[in-house]
């Protein structure tokens, strides 16, 4: 089994609460200048900023772990936010590999996933069972249309722990 994660709305809760992407974050006159700045932007606010982890994705992925081969976190956030993201996602996950946004990459979130999963995770794991989580309804059809179990987070987290621990009894 292979997990594949994202990270903003999935694993952490990106505030405030109104803001389904982080783009949304950025300020109107910024994003108006172009991609280039729009995505400087946002790798400086993820390493400024430590938003607060959802505490049941954690109970979930901990558990889920151990029982998969492969912890993937696929997101939209800029390669140049790497360090950040890895020192956020090390907090609380085992991650075996963190795909991001290449530099100068400007297409949507889910084109990006949707490469990362056909050049950098199908191929290579073709027998395994692969469980992606994230908050983009487009995303997880996305996953689900390429074979994978997707679930919608984070509403899936309340849902799963209950299973989990059902299943730890």
């Amino acid at each position: 089994m292979i997990l594949v994660l994202d990270l903003d709305r999935t694993l952490n809760r990106l505030y405030p609460p109104w803001v389904r992407s982080i783009r949304d974050l950025v300020p109107p006159a910024l994003a108006r200048q172009g991609s280039y700045e729009m995505w400087e932007w946002i790798a400086a606010h993820v390493a400024e900023n430590d938003y607060p982890v959802y505490k049941t994705a954690v109970l979930v992925v901990r558990a889920l772990s151990a029982r998969a081969s492969r912890i993937i976190v696929n997101t939209g956030r800029p390669e140049k936010a790497r360090h950040a993201t890895e020192a956020w996602l090390h907090k609380y996950f085992r991650v075996d590999q963190l795909l991001m946004r290449a530099e100068g990459d400007f297409r949507r979130t889910v084109e990006v996933k949707r490469e990362h999963l056909i050049i950098d995770i199908l191929p290579l794991y073709p027998e395994e069972m692969i469980y992606a989580f994230d908050d983009n309804r487009e995303s997880v059809r996305m996953y689900q249309d390429n074979g994978a179990i997707a679930l919608l987070a984070p509403e899936c987290w309340t849902t799963i722990s209950s299973i989990v621990w059902v299943n730890a009894i």
